[in-house]
């Protein structure tokens, strides 16, 4: 099923062909970029737009990873996770390595 928002977004610039949305934790982005180098190496498309958000960091998401210990709250990124930083605690919204 096409998505409303980007349908348009698409019908107000004038863009036309496929549309995708990747909506998912953490890598959605990634797994954005990667499709549209995919549709520009296949001659699917032209030209791509890649826009990317993470909608996932509710306190219920955030609240479960600390608590398996994979992501810290409450701590600055640079002291939690800088780069080549031996004790990484693990990751932090907005930066780490």
């Amino acid at each position: 099923m096409p998505s409303t928002p980007l349908a348009t977004i698409m019908s107000a610039h004038g863009f036309d062909g496929p549309c995708l949305s990747v909506t998912a934790m953490s890598a959605s982005g990634n797994a954005g970029v990667l499709n549209a180098k995919q549709w520009l190496e296949v001659g699917l498309a032209s030209d791509v737009v890649v826009v990317a958000t993470d909608n996932s960091a509710t306190p219920d998401n955030v609240g479960s990873l600390v608590d398996v210990g994979v992501c810290v709250a409450e701590r600055t990124p640079l002291d939690v996770c800088g780069p080549l930083q031996d004790a990484e605690c693990g990751l932090v919204g907005g930066g780490g390595g």
